[in-house]
């Protein structure tokens, strides 16, 4: 009566278990002809006999056209179902990049010097040699006569630029100038020029190739000193730019409000921490009252 329940139970256990049945030598092995591949059977043509990496991705990620539309908000193409995110108005007070011509300041001598003019001293001209041009800065003098201050006066206080409305200026010898009511000329620019680095350009759209169609034009603005991870240039369409240390030419203004504040500010908040100049020019230590030293 025991050995039967025992029996009973071992079997109750193996139930459902791999079968244990012994086999011999034939049953283990395969044959010679299971184990090698007939003529013919796995012919190919070469160019279905490599390894296609893009197969395996198209098999991943399947190819779909996506709609573009223009996007009221900044006049660029967007995917259609792309999410409405927030974008700044494209403009001279939100991107710090474009040229503001809403105003003109005069130039001072030194800034002439630097854009291909030059000065005699003796004869008291100003000689722009890619145009073969002379001007003169005495009010007896024959022609134009050029009005042009430096920017430090005798005391070696800063001089305030004249400032004048766009409509004012006019183009003489391929250079901006506006006229005053003595008749002499000073020669200006925009009191915020387009940065060297900010460029644009204009792509065709493939998925539209009618080019009065909307969307058919792709327009790129790019900052080319800035790059991402994967070495592409910064993209301005769709954020602001308030201040920019790598402007060329430099823009004071926006430097002082956005970024050297910002470091003032920084140093009112923690004066715990050390300012340490660059170039090895000694740092000085502040610290708040009572704290140790």
């Amino acid at each position: 009566m025991v050995d039967q329940e025992n029996k009973a139970d071992e079997s109750t256990e193996n139930e459902g278990a791999e079968p244990q049945e012994e086999v011999g030598p034939d049953d283990c092995e395969t044959t010679p002809g299971g184990a090698e591949l007939q003529p013919g059977e796995r012919d190919a043509a070469p160019e279905e006999c490599g390894f296609s990496p893009m197969e395996e991705l198209q098999e991943q990620f399947e190819l779909a056209a996506i709609p573009m539309v223009i996007d009221p908000r900044d006049g660029l193409a967007r995917p259609v179902d792309e999410p409405v995110n927030f974008a700044p108005a494209f403009t001279e007070d939100n991107v710090v990049c474009l040229a503001d011509e809403r105003e003109f300041v005069e130039l001072w001598h030194e800034e002439l010097l630097e854009r291909g003019w030059s000065y005699d001293a003796l004869s008291r001209d100003y000689v722009l040699t890619e145009r073969q041009v002379h001007v003169g800065t005495s009010k007896d003098g024959v022609g134009f006569t050029m009005d042009v201050r430096k920017r430090f006066d005798a005391a070696g206080a800063e001089r305030e630029r004249f400032r004048f409305e766009p409509d004012l200026v006019q183009v003489i010898w391929g250079r901006q100038f506006v006229t005053r009511e003595d008749g002499t000329i000073i020669p200006v620019r925009a009191r915020r020029e387009k940065c060297l680095n900010y460029k644009r350009q204009v792509f065709a759209n493939d998925d539209e190739p009618d080019p009065e169609a909307p969307g058919h034009r792709v327009y790129f603005t790019n900052c080319t000193v800035r790059r991402s991870v994967g070495g592409a240039f910064m993209s301005l369409s769709n954020q602001a730019i308030y201040a920019c240390d790598y402007r060329d030419p430099p823009d004071p203004g926006t430097v002082a409000q956005h970024l050297d504040s910002f470091d003032r500010k920084r140093v009112v908040d923690r004066p715990d921490l050390t300012f340490i100049p660059l170039f090895g020019l000694g740092g000085e230590e502040v610290r708040k009252d009572g704290e140790g030293k």
